[in-house]
């Protein structure tokens, strides 16, 4: 519950489709006026079983959280997967929030089951008892998918309880599409084998086979009778119109609204409800249908929704180029700001990804709003700011006020989730729903690029260091070394300090206490000096247990010897070791116009270094 509103979380696949959008629409107009508002998670696309803990856009469901949802309802028939719908439904239970299924039943749950096969079964009785029909051939789907298969299982039952003889050359597959359709069809005609009524699984082929009869001057339905399921918009323009059958958004809303009503209002948990699929006379059957629909408006609306998808295709093609060369996400989101597609949409990248040295391809899997930092708010770049839920957009509560639904969806790349984002469109338009998917492919391919550009800057970055720095210290080796040198001295103004700094006793700590002790013992040398010395010098180990620095201008040698002493000083005292960590130290300074050699400044702190190593044997005696 965010303030007074309930919250429903609707987990559904593909958006994107007309007959989610319509029932998504009539659900929140029905919602809303009972105080509740609809959260959509959507996954972009169906994910194949068996792949269902890898797809990284899944994960977009982790995010309902019983802090904030009253109820889930699951579009569990649009998923294709029933495993992806028993992650949310188990998740969703362990945590107490109940559950509404769509199409598939599970336990413990509100289950509220398509019977699709109602309305099969009526359109194939009526054509045998009102039109006195008994010579039928089924266009079925794909061969294997599970709707198919149960109206394979109908049309046969249904023939046989009317005793009408059924084989398997009464059945083909037209796999949903008019293509297939079409062949099958040609090929009847031509084998002189056409039935006298055509059953089809889906509006698609039937509008298929009455195009192809009718070219091959077969009249329907005084020749041959068509039917179709699903009742798509062109059945009603279509010459004849066509028998169908379906179940209508509004009906499936209605029933879903009054089971989440009952969920919220008297606590019911479990149960089945039965939604049964009605049958829709038109003209393809013999009959007197509706009346026709001029789907002329329909059409240029499609054209011009079809011409606007195609520009912001391109659009947003660009946009990703463009991001994947980013050095930075602000510069990134520079890109599309203030966008009209991405006024109303909000983008939050997990943290991790935020620093170029984690590699993409072993980001960690989960997603959690916590983990998350809010990168785009409508028009505003707000890079690296975590925010509260329910400070996530700007005007939240004027926009539950007002009824619109958060639609959220999962960015992803090379399998890993980077965040997710989230729309919250004011218009329930299906133009709004279809820029759902570019814009996660936009941000996915454009992000993604861009993280694994920079992953592979900060590698080649190591790899330089690792080739101009001493494994054992972390300062430049002697070939870096020379090479910054010279870039120093490109600068010089006339002013330099030289500093030599060696280990104190070192084949004594070899000889006693190993050689790994040893190492030890040179790097925190190496360390202390490092430490001692402004951010702009340049180090380099110049020998075993040498370390050399420059400085472009000039150092107070007390204040050299007393930083270091007492950086050492703190380490022995620390660590115990049965041995102390000094160092002898020789700071040389020059002052002249031309531009000296290294190997003389060295020369002349190496003197410098063995006076200070005297005194303190001299001072130890």
């Amino acid at each position: 519950m965010i303030g007074n509103y309930k919250i429903i979380a609707l987990c559904t696949c593909r958006i994107q489709d007309n007959e989610s959008h319509n029932f998504i629409e009539k659900l929140n107009e029905k919602l809303v006026k009972i105080g509740c508002r609809l959260f959509i998670f959507n996954s972009c696309w169906v994910t194949t079983e068996g792949y269902e803990k890898k797809d990284p856009q899944l994960k977009i469901f982790d995010l309902i959280d019983a802090k904030y949802i009253d109820a889930v309802i699951i579009q569990a028939d649009r998923f294709f997967n029933k495993n992806v719908c028993k992650n949310i439904v188990d998740k969703s239970l362990e945590v107490g929030i109940p559950v509404i299924s769509l199409g598939l039943e599970f336990k413990n749950c509100l289950n509220i089951i398509y019977n699709h096969q109602k309305g099969f079964y009526d359109i194939i009785n009526h054509l045998i008892i009102d039109h006195n029909i008994r010579d039928f051939h089924m266009i079925a789907g794909l061969e294997n998918d599970k709707y198919s298969i149960e109206r394979i299982e109908v049309f046969k039952k249904t023939l046989k309880e009317n005793n009408i003889k059924v084989n398997d050359n009464m059945i083909s597959y037209g796999n949903y599409w008019p293509e297939p359709t079409k062949k099958i069809v040609l090929e009847m005609i031509k084998e002189n084998r056409l039935p006298r009524a055509f059953v089809c699984a889906n509006d698609k082929m039937a509008i298929a086979v009455i195009e192809t009869l009718k070219n091959n001057k077969i009249r329907v339905p005084e020749d041959i009778v068509v039917t179709g399921f699903d009742c798509i918009d062109e059945i009603y323009s279509s010459e004849p119109t066509i028998t169908s059958a379906y179940i209508s958004s509004q009906r499936s809303a209605q029933v879903v609204f009054e089971t989440v009503k009952n969920a919220l209002e008297n606590n019911k948990k479990e149960g089945k409800v039965s939604l049964d699929s009605s049958m829709v006379i038109n003209e393809s059957c013999g009959c007197k249908g509706s009346e026709k629909i001029d789907l002329t408006p329909h059409l240029n609306d499609q054209r011009s929704r079809f011409c606007q998808y195609q520009d912001d295709d391109i659009l947003f093609a660009q946009m990703s180029a463009k991001m994947q060369v980013c050095n930075d996400f602000c510069e990134a989101v520079n890109i599309f700001k203030g966008h009209k597609s991405l006024k109303n949409t909000i983008v939050l990248l997990k943290e991790s990804i935020l620093d170029g040295k984690n590699n993409p391809q072993k980001l960690d899997n989960n997603m959690h709003f916590k983990d998350m930092y809010l990168l785009y708010n409508g028009e505003t770049i707000e890079n690296n700011k975590k925010v509260e839920f329910e400070y996530l957009i700007p005007n939240l509560d004027e926009y539950l006020e007002d009824g619109r639904s958060l639609t959220f969806s999962a960015l992803h790349y090379l399998d890993n989730p980077l965040g997710y984002v989230c729309f919250y469109f004011k218009e329930f338009s299906i133009a709004n729903y279809y820029r759902i998917t570019q814009i996660i492919s936009m941000l996915n391919n454009g992000i993604g690029s861009m993280i694994n550009l920079r992953h592979s800057q900060y590698l080649v970055s190591e790899i330089e260091n690792l080739y101009k720095r001493d494994a054992l210290t972390g300062l430049y080796n002697r070939r870096a070394f020379l090479e910054e040198y010279n870039e120093l001295l490109n600068k010089y103004d006339g002013i330099l300090t030289v500093i030599m700094s060696d280990l104190d006793g070192l084949k004594h700590i070899n000889d006693t206490y190993g050689h790994e002790e040893g190492d030890i013992a040179i790097f925190k040398a190496a360390k202390a000096l490092e430490h001692s010395l402004p951010e702009n010098t340049l180090f380099t180990r110049y020998g075993g247990d040498e370390m050399l620095a420059v400085y472009p201008g000039k150092l107070d040698d007390s204040r050299i010897f007393e930083l270091v002493n007492e950086f050492l000083d703190d380490y022995n005292s620390n660590v115990c070791k049965p041995y102390n960590v000094s160092t002898s130290i020789g700071v040389y300074y020059i002052e002249s116009d031309s531009k000296p050699g290294l190997e003389e400044l060295i020369k002349y702190a190496d003197i410098e270094m063995y006076k200070s190593k005297i005194k303190k044997k001299n001072n130890r005696c």
